[in-house]
Formats: structure tokens, sequence, C-alpha cells
């Protein structure tokens, strides 16, 4: 079953608990209602890393019956998977280890269709990575993957690590795509359509990536910025992207990751009814 879900991102400025309320209430073209919600990251510090907080969110997913396909792990500027520096990635990998501990919490409280939740993890937050010690950097990030990817296996079974693809005009992308290569069909990937789109060689990195997802971050630009916009399926560009996953069969979640000021409730249904009638 491949699920489509619609992001907490949608509305940017609303804790993603209490909107996946009201996400699962709407009702699109012949019926179509969203299967889960997917947790974006909002835009201050993420609550999923705030134990106090759980018990809160639990129980309105609960009391509402939103279910959850996905969570965004934390993004902090200082996040790096990559980072020479020992105690650097310490930190991240417990960062990302808390979000996975709260993911296997939904899984635990049955909120969580079929038992398995895609985590979306960022390879690095440095923006202004300096690719001069590149080969240690990827290196170092194939060794972090691993052992996080070893630890969310041996404590939190039914939680999937997805790493994201990240903008194609940023150099950390260029780490991603290193990481990747290196890790081979160890890859679990998250393909953001977005990003890609921002890459003067997507068409190839589309080909590398699609059969390595496991989910998409579903949204579009005018291959200027990422800026998050509605993706149509009438745009070719999207089509390919679908095209490329829909021959995975590993493949099972897509995410609508556009933001709310930028398409209207009815629009991301009608859109999104079309992805799922397109992906059968």
């Amino acid at each position: 079953m491949r699920l489509i879900t619609l992001s907490t991102y949608f509305s940017y400025f609303t804790p993603g608990w209490e909107a996946g309320a009201e996400y699962m209430e709407w009702e699109g073209p012949a019926g179509f209602r969203y299967d889960a919600v997917s947790l974006g990251h909002p835009t201050v510090h993420n609550p999923w890393m705030e134990r106090e907080s759980w018990p809160h969110i639990i129980a309105y997913l609960k009391e509402h019956r939103v279910p959850v396909a996905s969570i965004h792990s934390p993004i902090e500027a200082h996040f790096d998977l990559t980072s020479p520096d020992r105690e650097t990635r310490t930190m991240t990998i417990q960062s990302h280890l808390t979000a996975a501990q709260f993911a296997h919490l939904l899984v635990d409280e049955g909120l969580v269709p079929g038992g398995r939740l895609v985590q979306v993890v960022h390879l690095t937050e440095v923006r202004e990575t300096d690719l001069s010690d590149l080969s240690l950097r990827i290196r170092v990030g194939v060794e972090s993957w691993r052992e996080l990817n070893e630890k969310v296996r041996e404590s939190f079974p039914g939680v999937v690590l997805a790493m994201e693809n990240l903008p194609g005009n940023q150099p950390r992308e260029r780490l991603v795509e290193k990481v990747v290569e290196e890790l081979g069909d160890e890859a679990v990937l998250c393909l953001d359509t977005g990003h890609l789109r921002l890459d003067p060689r997507r068409e190839e990195k589309l080909i590398a990536y699609a059969p390595r997802a496991v989910a998409c971050h579903l949204q579009d630009n005018g291959g200027e910025s990422d800026s998050h916009h509605l993706a149509l399926v009438s745009n070719p560009w999207i089509e390919r992207c679908l095209s490329a996953l829909k021959k995975n069969n590993h493949f099972f979640l897509i995410i609508q990751e556009h933001r709310g000021d930028r398409a209207s409730v009815e629009e991301s249904l009608r859109e999104a009814y079309r992805v799922k009638q397109f992906m059968m």
C-alpha cells in the first residue's frame, strides 16, 4: 500500500499534532482523504526533542484519531553527521536517536499505518560546508550513518531512517551524493522533488536516487530556490519523478510538502487525489 500524506509543513506556524486533526477531516474528489499526516519540521525547536511534550502530543493524536506516517528529524544549524569533530557527530546522532524514540512511541501507540514510520534525516545542516576535506567528510558521513542506523534498528523497531537529498544548488548536496554512492544498497532515501529540481544533474540523480527511496517529499519550485510550491502531476518534471518512483517496489510513502500560503486546501486535495491515481 502506498500512502499519501500531507506534511504539517503545510501550516508552517501551527504545531504539527494540532494541524493533523484538521487535515484528516478534509475530503477531496471522489471522497478522497489523506491516509495519514507527516509531522514536518516547525520553525522553532522541534517538539519531539522535548520528552515532557510527548504525552500531550500522543494524547492529542489518539483523541483525534490522527495516524502518522512520518516525522522529520530535528533541524539545527550545527547538526552534522559528516563533521570531522567527534563531539559534533555524537551530539547529532543523539538528537536523531531522541527523535527515533518518539517515532517508536508513535508505532507502539498504534498511531502508524502498517507499523512502519519513516524518519526523514538530513546528513548535514551546515550550509557553507568546506569541501576541501571532502574525502574525510564522506568517510565520516558513511560511518556515522551506519552507526545511527544500527542503533535505530536495535532499539526502535518499526522506525525507518531515510536520508533526504538536499537542495541541488548547495555544496552540502555533494556530500549526500557521495555518501549515497559509498553506501550503495545500504542507502535508504527520502527523495525531495523540489531539492532535486535545483540540481543541474537532476535527471542523472533521479535515476540514481529513485530506486533507493522509500518516501518522497513532493513539492516544486521554479528551479531557482527551495520555495515549496504545490507539485502538479501535469508538470513534466513531477511526472518523471513519480514515474521513476512508481517502478520502485520498496517505495511506499508520498508526503506533500508545500507551504499552505502557496496552495489552498482544495488544490492540495485535488493534486493528492491525482497523485494517488497516478501511482496505482
